[in-house]
């Protein structure tokens, strides 16, 4: 707070709003759609508020976001005696980052002194993943597409809007429920574009909006401890005709709990875990690979769920 009547905060926060993490042994039979699929993004997002009565406070910031991706499969050898089979695979890889800038705005609103609500937008942010294509180890007449090229890939994550509603329903006891919406239809393919003026190389995705809803409750315990639970349902942004092994997402639930330590009137910690499961989806994929003589075409049939375990802590300190 800035000023005697803290009407000004200024505010610090580094988060990771994305992930992706998925990982296959090299000779698994979904290995020419994906082997491994890696994105990390780490967000810094300086932030003022403004308090402009007792009941309405504004508030914003810059959103400078960090991305860094992989992404390898394996690639048929279609002229292999026999057919292709993992001897004779190649494989290729995409690795490249990018920096880029979104910004996020919000409002609080205290109509009746045990109720909060919350409006909080979050921007899309697009983007462009420069680095490196690599294709290795094909052999025979198709040795001449080994290679590497300077290469990047468009990235377009969706903006986020967001409702949510706190209520003292006893001193000390919190209830909380929000529902956010993700313009997920942003996400319509992965296009890797090449240097070398080969062809893009490009997987459909065609991702659709969704809504998630959350809920919960937290309780003051002693002086210094809070304790929270709650649960939360995230419908899958994903569409059968072109659900992929790189992202084999469900429709998923989300439980958790946590807990604060006040360690002093600034400092708090904050410590929490969650679990997160889906429901079973099917995956039926069909890619043509090369052109001419050589072109063949793999097929990807399964049926994939998905389990997260999250931990996290944070440590918040008012100035």
């Amino acid at each position: 707070p800035l000023g005697d009547e803290r009407r000004f905060w200024v505010g610090l926060a580094l988060t990771s709003p994305w992930g992706l993490g998925v990982q296959y042994d090299d000779d698994w039979f979904g290995r020419y759609d994906s082997v491994e699929t890696r994105l990390t993004t780490v967000n810094l997002s300086p932030s003022l508020a403004y308090r402009i009565t007792e009941w309405l406070s504004i508030g914003g910031g810059l959103n400078a976001e960090y991305a860094d991706a992989k992404l390898t499969s394996a690639v048929p050898n279609t002229l292999a005696a026999g057919g292709p089979s993992p001897a004779t695979d190649g494989n290729s890889k995409f690795t490249g980052d990018s920096l880029a800038f979104g910004y996020n705005v919000g409002l609080l609103l205290k109509p009746w002194p045990r109720t909060h609500f919350g409006l909080h937008y979050r921007s899309a942010i697009e983007h462009r993943l420069r680095g490196t294509f690599r294709v290795r180890n094909l052999s025979g007449p198709l040795a001449p597409g080994n290679g590497r090229t300077d290469a990047d890939v468009r990235l377009n994550e969706p903006d986020v809007a967001s409702l949510g509603v706190v209520h003292e329903a006893l001193p000390g006891t919190m209830l909380f429920a929000e529902a956010q919406w993700f313009n997920w239809s942003r996400f319509n393919e992965l296009r890797v574009k090449l240097d070398d003026g080969q062809p893009d190389t490009v997987r459909k995705q065609e991702w659709k909006d969704t809504w998630s809803f959350y809920g919960g409750i937290e309780q003051r315990l002693f002086e210094r401890w809070t304790l929270r639970g709650g649960a939360g349902y995230e419908p899958t942004p994903t569409v059968n005709a072109y659900r992929n092994t790189s992202i084999p997402d469900g429709d998923r639930v989300r439980l958790a709990v946590g807990a604060s330590y006040d360690w002093s009137e600034r400092l708090r910690i904050d410590f929490g875990y969650a679990h997160v499961f889906s429901q079973k989806e099917e995956i039926n994929l069909t890619q043509t690979f090369f052109e001419g003589p050589a072109q063949g075409t793999t097929t990807t049939r399964a049926k994939a769920s998905l389990f997260i375990n999250d931990f996290a802590i944070r440590v918040r300190y008012l100035f």
